[in-house]
């Protein structure tokens, strides 16, 4: 695969993916923009939200042309627990219902082709924060693509 015009291209793909798997169990899913539309508006949730975090470049062959980037790209569930006759149960169920379906959704699915499958990995940072009443659940996975710069094979 050479460089892809759009270096940040899983993250609609991720987003189309969620939406066909369970979007009608999100009230919204979305990209960064729409997670910070979402805090401002205070909702609606739960909503899902596809990150770009970081990526791993690891150089092959003498001239640095050929590399492999594994990005790692963050879905984060936001949820805002309420009280309930369970002392604030089910709502936990409904968000830990929703990340199971989530990983099942991305993990082991291949975006496009030339990409590898997705990973589910460790989390770099707190898989959860509480904050201003919300809950925000941080799920890691990696992709991996194959790159060559400028028609080197």
């Amino acid at each position: 695969m050479s460089l892809p015009v759009n270096y940040l291209a899983v993250e609609p793909l991720i987003i189309a993916r969620l939406v066909e798997q369970i979007g009608g169990d999100l009230e919204k899913i979305g990209g960064v923009a729409e997670f910070e539309a979402t805090l401002d508006a205070d909702g609606p949730y739960p909503s899902a939200f596809v990150l770009y975090d970081n990526e791993i470049v690891g150089q092959r062959g003498h001239d640095g042309r050929l590399m492999r980037s594994v990005q790692t790209w963050q879905v984060s569930l936001l949820a805002r627990p309420e009280i309930d006759t369970q002392n604030g149960n089910a709502s936990l169920v409904a968000a830990g219902t929703l990340l199971s379906r989530i990983i099942d959704a991305l993990t082991g699915w291949r975006p496009a082709e030339g990409f590898q499958v997705l990973k589910r990995v460790q989390a770099r940072g707190k898989s959860v924060v509480y904050a201003n009443g919300l809950a925000l659940f941080v799920l890691d996975f990696e992709v991996g693509l194959p790159i060559t710069l400028g028609g080197v094979a």
